[in-house]
C-alpha cells in the first residue's frame, strides 16, 4: 500500500467513537437548529447527538446497508400519505369549482387547488445561477465523470452544472428523475487530481444508494413542512414587512400618500390577533417535523455512510478523507483563496493552499469533531461531514482504483479557465462562496 493511501488523517486501530457531548449547548437558532426555546432546544439537540452517535456506532465496522429499514418504510409511508392527501385536495378543489358554476364555489375551489399545489412535495433543484456544461465545452470533465460513474456502478449524470459555491451536489429532480451533478468551481479548482476523483466518486455514489430524501414517494416532505412553517410565521416575509411600511407601498406605486394613514398599524394588530391561532399550529407542525426527522435519520445516515464506502473503493481512503476535511474547513479555505485572489495569484496555486490545511493531523481530528457538533441539530437528517470523515478514518485504508493524470487535470483547468477567472475576480472583490 502506498504512502498516499495511508493518509495522515486515518486511524486504523479500530472504530473511534466520537465525543459530541462537549459544547452541546451552542445550538444555532431557527428551524434548522431548533424551536427557539433554549431549554427545549438543548434537550432536542442532546437527543440528536445521541442518535447520530448511535448510527455512527452501528455502521462503524461495516458499511451501512440501505435495505428496507423502519425509517425508510416510515419515510415512504409519510410521503405517500401526504401526496394522496394533496391529490384529494386537488380533487376537492376541482369539484368545488364545477359545483354550481359560476358561483362562490369557484373561489373556494381555486383556493383549495392553490393550497394543494403550493404544498406539493418538491425535491431540491439546481440553482438558477448554475451553468450547465456539455461534453463539447468540457470534454475532459465529462470523460472523467463517465469513467468514475462506471467505476461507482451508476449511469452518468444527465447534466453537469457549475456554480460559484464551495460545494458539490448530486440531485435527482423532475418527474423523469433526471440525475444532475453540481460542482462548485472554487472547490474543484482547489483540489489535486486524486482529490478531484474523490469528489466525483463521493457524489456519484449518492446515485447508487437508497436515500429517503431522493426516493420517488418519500422525498420532498421537508419542503412541504417548510412552506407551511413560512406561511404560519407572521412577519417573516418581505411582502409582510412591505405591507407594514406604507412608504414602501407608496414608493412602489409611485404616488405619494396613496395609502391611508394607519394601514401599518392595522397590519400589526391583525398579526397580533392571529398569533394565538398560528402559534399552536406551528407547535404542532414542529412536533410532526421532529418526529419525522427522528424516524428518518437512521436511514439517511446509513445511506450517507454507504455512499462514502463506495467512494473509497474508487478513489481510495486517503483522497476521500482529504476532500471531506477540505469541505469541513470550507470557511478557512475560502478565506485563504480570497486572500490569494486579492494578490492576483493564479488559481493554479489554490490546490497548494488547500493542502496546507491538511498538513496538521491533530487539527484535522479536532475540526471533524467540532464540525460534527456544529452540523448536528434537532431537525437535520443528513450525517455531518465530521462524522463521515471519522467513519472513514476508523476503517482500514483502501487503495484507489481510479486516477487522474496531470495532463487530463490540466485539460480540465484549461476548459474551465473562464469560470476560474470569474470566481477569482469575485473573490478579490469580497464575494462570499455559498
Amino acid at each position: 500500500m502506498s504512502g498516499r493511501d495511508a493518509a495522515p488523517g486515518a486511524r486504523t486501530a479500530g472504530p473511534h467513537v466520537p465525543d459530541l457531548t462537549e459544547g452541546d449547548g451552542d445550538e444555532p437558532a431557527g428551524r434548522q437548529g431548533g424551536t427557539g426555546w433554549v431549554p427545549v432546544d438543548r434537550l432536542l439537540r442532546r437527543h440528536s447527538l445521541r442518535q447520530s452517535v448511535a448510527c455512527y456506532r452501528r455502521h462503524a465496522v461495516a458499511p451501512g446497508r440501505t435495505r428496507w429499514t423502519p425509517g425508510r418504510v416510515a419515510a415512504v409511508g409519510i410521503g405517500a400519505t401526504l401526496r394522496l392527501a394533496l391529490l384529494a385536495g386537488l380533487g376537492l378543489g376541482g369539484w368545488l369549482c364545477t359545483r354550481h358554476f359560476p358561483g362562490l364555489g369557484l373561489v373556494a375551489g381555486l383556493l383549495v387547488c392553490a393550497f394543494a399545489v403550493a404544498l406539493w412535495p418538491r425535491r431540491p433543484r439546481v440553482s438558477r445561477y448554475a451553468t450547465a456544461v456539455d461534453a463539447a465545452a468540457a470534454p475532459h470533465l465529462h470523460r472523467l465523470t463517465q469513467r468514475i460513474a462506471a467505476a461507482v456502478g451508476v449511469a452518468e449524470p444527465h447534466l453537469i452544472h457549475l456554480d460559484d459555491g464551495f460545494h458539490a451536489q448530486a440531485l435527482i429532480w423532475g418527474p423523469l428523475r433526471r440525475r444532475h451533478l453540481v460542482i462548485g468551481i472554487p472547490l474543484l479548482a482547489a483540489l489535486s487530481p486524486e482529490q478531484r476523483v474523490a469528489l466525483l466518486a463521493l457524489h456519484l455514489a449518492r446515485f447508487r444508494v437508497t436515500d429517503p430524501a431522493t426516493e420517488p414517494l418519500a422525498g420532498g416532505v421537508d419542503t412541504t413542512i417548510d412552506t407551511l412553517d413560512a406561511a404560519l410565521s407572521l412577519g417573516s416575509h418581505g411582502i409582510q414587512r412591505n405591507i407594514r411600511d406604507t412608504r414602501i407601498i407608496e414608493a412602489t406605486l409611485g404616488t405619494p400618500r396613496a395609502v391611508a394613514p394607519g394601514t401599518s398599524g392595522l397590519v400589526w394588530v391583525a398579526e397580533m390577533l392571529l398569533i394565538p391561532v398560528t402559534a399552536p399550529l406551528r407547535g404542532l407542525l414542529g412536533a410532526l417535523w421532529l418526529l419525522y426527522t427522528i424516524t428518518v435519520r437512521p436511514a439517511t445516515h446509513a445511506a450517507g455512510y454507504a455512499a462514502d464506502a463506495v467512494a473509497t473503493t474508487v478513489a481510495g481512503t486517503a483522497a476521500t478523507l482529504d476532500v471531506l476535511d477540505i469541505m469541513i474547513s470550507a470557511d478557512a479555505v475560502t478565506t485563504r483563496l480570497g486572500a490569494l485572489a486579492r494578490t492576483r495569484t493564479s488559481p493554479a496555486a489554490w490546490p497548494a493552499a488547500a493542502a496546507d490545511f491538511l498538513a496538521d493531523t491533530e487539527r484535522r481530528h479536532r475540526l471533524r469533531e467540532a464540525g460534527a457538533r456544529r452540523e448536528t441539530s434537532a431537525f437535520s437528517t443528513q450525517p455531518p461531514l465530521g462524522l463521515r470523515a471519522m467513519m472513514l478514518a476508523s476503517r482500514s485504508p483502501a487503495p484507489a482504483t481510479q486516477d487522474l493524470d496531470d495532463a487530463a487535470s490540466q485539460g480540465i483547468d484549461a476548459e474551465l479557465a473562464t469560470y476560474y477567472r470569474k470566481v477569482s475576480r469575485d473573490l478579490a472583490h469580497g464575494a462570499s462562496l455559498t
